[in-house]
């Protein structure tokens, strides 16, 4: 803890501010992406079907439905992967750069009087070499992640039904199964 502290106070208030600027910019595209969602669900339009007893005018039961229009389906879908896939694009990026910022400060070599011989503003030099060299890897990491999160304790599941010990000790399922 000592050493991290002490990278902070070298490297400088760059490595605290990117990352609020980042949750602010993950907030900003979290709240258009819901907002652009709740739109794309709004496609349809509102029927009114009304129920009259013999043709008269009097008695009658009117109810309202809202109709979704079936094609806008496949846009909430391909929205809500994309905005998946961005947030995880900035969450990814973010802790590169964090990482990145930390290793180049303690991979940096020391002058003879025990300062570091860092850049200026060394969390921008990783941001922008994490944007030209590394973005690729970030989008694919990006777009795999949430796939592994759903697929693992469907696995995790499966893993500990296989594995059922046949001793008496009771053993906590690692999954919920219906009786």
């Amino acid at each position: 803890m000592d050493e991290l502290s002490t990278s902070i106070r070298t490297i400088g208030s760059g490595f605290v501010l990117y990352p609020t600027f980042a949750f602010i910019v993950l907030a900003g595209v979290g709240i258009g992406g819901c907002m652009l969602m709740a739109q794309i669900l709004s496609l349809g339009e509102v029927k009114q079907i009304c129920e009259c007893p013999k043709n008269a005018l009097s008695n009658c039961k009117c109810t309202q439905i809202f109709e979704f229009d079936p094609a806008a389906r496949w846009y909430a879908a391909v929205t809500l992967l994309g905005m998946i896939c961005n947030l995880n694009i900035i969450l990814e990026l973010t802790r590169c750069t964090a990482a990145g910022t930390l290793s180049l400060w303690f991979f940096t070599d020391e002058e003879e009087n025990g300062e570091r011989l860092l850049p200026v503003f060394p969390t921008y030099k990783v941001f922008s070499r994490m944007l030209s060299k590394h973005l690729g890897t970030i989008a694919y990491i990006a777009f795999v992640r949430p796939i592994y999160a759903i697929q693992k304790p469907i696995i995790n599941c499966i893993d500990s039904r296989r594995r059922k010990s046949t001793t008496t000790e009771f053993k906590r399922s690692k999954c919920v199964v219906a009786p």
